[in-house]
């Protein structure tokens, strides 16, 4: 009995090591959008409910629609997972393109990775990884939309390191 607790207690401190943060989530965390179709707002991809979503506008969305998530202090990151919509599917998005900004003061930003030819069906992750940085916010912007618009159900922000995996 006393080794299986003790097994036991080694896999759980091992798996929580790998456990990481969920960023977006931090409180005093805002979300805002270039716009919204109805009741989809930008406070619904980061309530941690995967059944709220947010949805550019259907009906006059432009290929550079965007979403950013503000955070009270810098954080450090280098992954942002999208839990998309199936707009968003290879169906629907087979030219989707849009690009990772951040940015310290929420008017100069600087683009940490471009992405292209990648997607997601509906209740999937599209994960984006690249250098660790630090700042206030991060912008999901659009660059080519599916055919209805850029939607996801979370925009989830972690500083994973890869190396420990």
């Amino acid at each position: 009995m006393k080794k299986t607790l003790l097994l036991l207690s080694v896999l759980l401190t091992s798996l929580s090591m790998f456990a990481q943060e969920n960023l977006s989530r931090i409180a005093g965390t805002v979300a805002t959008a270039s716009g919204n179709e109805g009741d989809l707002v930008a406070a619904n991809a980061i309530d941690g409910d995967k059944g709220t979503r947010w949805g550019s506008n259907f009906e006059e969305n432009t290929d550079s629609e965007w979403f950013q998530i503000e955070w009270t202090s810098a954080q450090a990151f280098n992954t942002v997972k999208l839990l998309c919509e199936g707009a968003m599917s290879a169906g629907n998005a087979s030219a989707l393109a849009f690009d990772i900004l951040t940015s310290n003061d929420g008017s100069t930003w600087t683009t940490q990775t471009q992405v292209t030819g990648k997607n997601a069906g509906n209740n999937e992750y599209l994960t984006v990884t690249f250098s660790e940085v630090t700042a206030k916010f991060v912008r999901f912007q659009g660059v080519k939309k599916g055919n209805y618009g850029y939607t996801f159900y979370e925009f989830e922000v972690y500083n994973i390191d890869y190396a420990a995996q």
